[in-house]
């Protein structure tokens, strides 16, 4: 269905709409004003300057005395003043009722989105949504939240109240919507949500076809780790498929995609370690310390060093092993309690960059991007001519990114890449579209081969479709498909994104798969 245009979403004339207006209404009271004051001089008429200005106002609601052979004025304003009195009045008509005509509207929509959550992330998801004309209902519980203005100037439409409501849900028309979305900054109310969703459909019949994908957002593990041992998504025949989703994760994940830890090679023979130095240990720190130990594995043999620098690095070493107790079977890891900022902890990161019997990555994960930028510029001109990748995570691509990539200069820029993007993070991952094409094409050939051996599909859960596969096994697969690049590498080979998975050796080519999808 066609999305009910508003003025609103005419960015370039709402700037400077009612400016507009008001010149034109004054011009129209101008003109009026004249014209019956001259009409009243060529007859011979007596016409105050009061009278006139009266007669004037009442062009705006269609009342003019009838006169005959007026002058080009007032029959200019005859026509101006209802036009401006007609503009406004339909323009305060879509204020005061927008959302019920959005609203009745949607009565008949189907395959739409749903955004639930106001965030960061859930105005990036109506911005790529709305950039694809796709209708999108946010509902967001905060009547106060600015963003709500920023999602209606998209095109959204904004409904106030709980999402974890099945009224409401049902309101934003769930039973046919395409996608639900469960982004809010608090994770039991994500799962709630999804968890609401699931009922409400399975107690009516769904009125579009296939199933309703829902993407939840959780960050804390062991919640995550409760939500994907419940059974209650992965029931054959439900009309919904839930999937989990970290953008911190996701962040972490495209960031050693495109700027692989073992940036030269490591060969069988190499006597160097990999080595990933981490200022800052929040959510993002982490994940990027857990994705590298995904893929930190080498030719050499030798374990990934990670060094930790943060503030509460022992208090966050505790909760960290926690989560992954086994961490220091893969990984060399050293926590340094202190502050980037003070000479002496810059001085240690200093002389891990600078090491010859190691390959330095510099990962700044902290929370604030304004100090991720402070600490960047700082730490730039103390590297001098040492070659060490430093990834600054930056949320938002324009802003303070683009400043510091100015900052570093033409001799830095190649060394200094920003990541973190709430746009990359959500718009590319979540929805499956790049990073899985490798993890889906492993899963089905390991699948294919398989059950060519005459092996049952329901007698194993890794021979599911991958619609159906657990999150940890699509997981699995995904570790896996991330690593093939890594392995490339230490044979001096790489892939070659426009044909699919490729060799480049010595300058020969070998296709060695089909075109990437």
């Amino acid at each position: 269905m066609t999305h009910l245009p508003t003025m609103h979403e005419h960015k370039g004339w709402r700037a400077y709409q009612w400016p507009v207006v008001w010149a034109l209404g004054i011009v129209a009271f101008l003109l009026g004003w004249r014209g019956f004051w001259n009409y009243a001089v060529a007859h011979g008429e007596s016409l105050t300057v009061v009278a006139a200005a009266y007669h004037s106002l009442q062009l705006f609601v269609l009342h003019c005395p009838h006169l005959s052979h007026p002058d080009w004025q007032l029959e200019t304003a005859r026509f101006l003043a209802p036009a401006v009195f007609g503009y406004t009045a339909t323009q305060a008509f879509l204020v005061i009722f927008h959302q019920q005509l959005q609203l009745l509207c949607l009565q008949f929509a189907s395959d739409h989105v749903i955004v639930c959550g106001l965030g960061r992330k859930g105005l990036q998801l109506v911005e790529d949504f709305r950039a694809q004309n796709k209708r999108v209902v946010v509902i967001e519980q905060d009547s106060s939240n600015d963003l709500g203005r920023v999602a209606r100037e998209r095109g959204a439409m904004v409904l106030i109240g709980d999402a974890t409501e099945s009224g409401l849900l049902e309101r934003a028309r769930l039973r046919s919507a395409a996608y639900l979305f469960a982004v809010t900054g608090n994770d039991g109310t994500n799962v709630q949500i999804a968890v609401c969703a699931h009922e409400s459909m399975k107690k009516a019949e769904r009125t579009s076809p296939g199933n309703l994908r829902c993407y939840v957002h959780i960050v804390n593990l062991d919640l995550r780790n409760a939500f994907k041992a419940s059974p209650t998504f992965l029931q054959a025949g439900e009309p919904i498929e839930v999937a989990i989703f970290n953008t911190y994760e996701n962040s972490a994940r495209l960031l050693l995609r495109d700027h692989p830890l073992d940036h030269v090679r490591i060969g069988a023979n190499d006597p160097r370690q990999v080595h990933l130095i981490v200022l800052g240990f929040g959510q993002m720190g982490q994940s990027v310390v857990v994705e590298a130990a995904r893929m930190g594995h080498f030719a050499n043999g030798k374990k990934l060093r990670v060094t930790v620098v943060d503030r509460e690095a022992s208090q966050r070493k505790k909760r960290f092993y926690r989560w992954y107790p086994q961490f220091d079977k893969v990984c060399d890891a050293t926590f340094v309690d202190g502050d980037v900022e003070e000479l002496d902890v810059l001085a240690k990161v200093q002389q891990w960059c600078a090491e010859k019997d190691a390959v330095p990555n510099l990962a700044l994960c902290f929370d604030d991007e304004t100090r991720c930028l402070a600490v960047a510029l700082s730490i730039l001109p103390k590297l001098g001519e040492v070659d060490v990748p430093i990834l600054v995570r930056m949320p938002n691509e324009a802003g303070l990114a683009s400043l510091l990539t100015a900052a570093a200069g033409a001799d830095l820029a190649r060394r200094v890449h920003v990541f973190g993007s709430v746009k990359k993070a959500a718009a590319e991952v979540t929805m499956d579209a790049k990073l899985d094409v490798y993890a889906r094409a492993s899963h089905e050939t390991y699948r294919d081969l398989r059950l060519s051996k005459g092996e049952k599909p329901g007698s194993d859960p890794s021979l599911e479709p991958w619609d159906k596969l657990s999150e940890d096994l699509k997981e699995s697969n995904r570790q896996q498909a991330d690593h093939i690049p890594v392995k490339l590498r230490a044979i001096d080979c790489r892939a070659e994104p426009s044909l699919g998975i490729c060799l480049r050796n010595h300058g020969n080519l070998v296709r060695l798969a089909a075109d990437q999808a």
